[in-house]
């Protein structure tokens, strides 16, 4: 009894020094060089990006579209534009044109056959600044098919933090054009050869994120959460007693807080991007052991292995990451750069 009162105790107090850690801790500014590549991780806010095409109808018009659902990781250095890399992945079911007949012959056999080829993908291998452009060279498979193109971009949005959420942002838009049928993309007798015309232009503006992960909030169910009360810990003290508090609360009050393995790995993850890196592994370790599975768990111990210049075990991790979702950016981006 005595024991518990104490461990409640000292929970109200960690709970009470909320707004004293708020005030003599600065707001952390994201920056976290992988020192291994030399650049920033970013990840695409698809929400408010756009990636859309549009083509020749019969000589008169064009049909527009864009895809729905799609992924990108960014490595980016504000500095050195050469460490400019990315890795794009689309759903290519996810095309939406605003005719669902069109759309599903677009799915179809005829056009991208997105049952036997469900992603298209983009991998950057090498950029050059040509005053305000950034021309940047890569492969593209559709279909199964890859070729090599190059990708005129312009920036629209330095490193910045955005007014909102302080979440760090970066931007870039272009347009290139790309005929169908190098892809195998036929298209059948009539709309292949009568109604559309061979080349596609496509148009992007790609808004690239790294998130606040302070304004995140800690999920539970009906019992209140510990997530709460280890950060507060870890603000007032140091990563090291927050674990320490976790492992006897745990210990001692097994069924007093909800103790979701994504919380405890939001811990990891908010340490990581203070700088406690050591004490971030251990917690987002803490919670892959009860969620081993979970694959930004992963990636989020990748990235921080990765911070570290631990190449192994990123490694490692990010191959993890790759099993549990094969085209996943981040885990091909970083792969492509670490595993060579």
């Amino acid at each position: 009894m005595l024991r518990y009162l104490i461990l409640q105790l000292l929970v109200v107090i960690s709970l009470s020094g909320l707004l004293m850690a708020d005030e003599r801790k600065e707001e952390n500014d994201y920056v976290a060089i992988i020192p291994l590549v030399d650049a920033e991780l970013f990840e695409v806010d698809a929400a408010h990006s756009y990636l859309g095409f549009s083509i020749g109808f019969l000589g008169l018009n064009k049909v527009r579209g864009h895809f729905n659902r799609y992924e990108m990781a960014i490595l980016y250095n504000e500095d050195d534009y050469s460490k400019l890399s990315v890795t794009l992945s689309i759903n290519a079911a996810s095309i939406d044109t605003r005719l669902r007949m069109r759309d599903k012959d677009l799915k179809g056999e005829k056009f991208f056959a997105t049952e036997k080829y469900p992603n298209i993908i983009f991998q950057s291998n090498k950029v050059e600044k040509q005053g305000e452009i950034i021309q940047m060279y890569g492969d593209l498979t559709m279909r199964g098919v890859t070729k090599a193109i190059e990708l005129p971009l312009r920036q629209i949005v330095r490193r910045q933090k955005d007014m909102g959420w302080q979440n760090v942002r970066i931007g870039f838009e272009g347009t290139l054009q790309v005929n169908r049928k190098d892809f195998g993309i036929d298209g059948g007798r009539f709309w292949g050869n009568r109604a559309l015309s061979d080349t596609v232009t496509i148009e992007f503006n790609i808004l690239g994120n790294k998130f606040n992960l302070d304004k995140f909030s800690f999920r539970s169910g009906n019992k209140p959460t510990v997530g709460d009360t280890l950060w507060h810990t870890a603000l007032n003290e140091n990563g090291e007693a927050a674990l320490a508090f976790y492992q006897r609360l745990r210990k001692e009050q097994p069924d007093q807080y909800a103790y979701k393995p994504h919380n405890i790995m939001l811990i990891g993850r908010r340490l990581v991007n203070r700088g406690d890196i050591d004490n971030g592994i251990k917690f987002i370790q803490t919670g892959l052991e009860e969620d081993p599975e979970n694959l930004d768990g992963h990636l989020a111990l990748g990235e921080a292995y990765a911070l570290k210049g631990d190449s192994e075990k990123a490694i490692a991790h990010y191959k993890k990451a790759q099993a549990i979702s094969p085209e996943e950016p981040a885990a091909m981006e970083m792969l492509r750069h670490l595993d060579r």
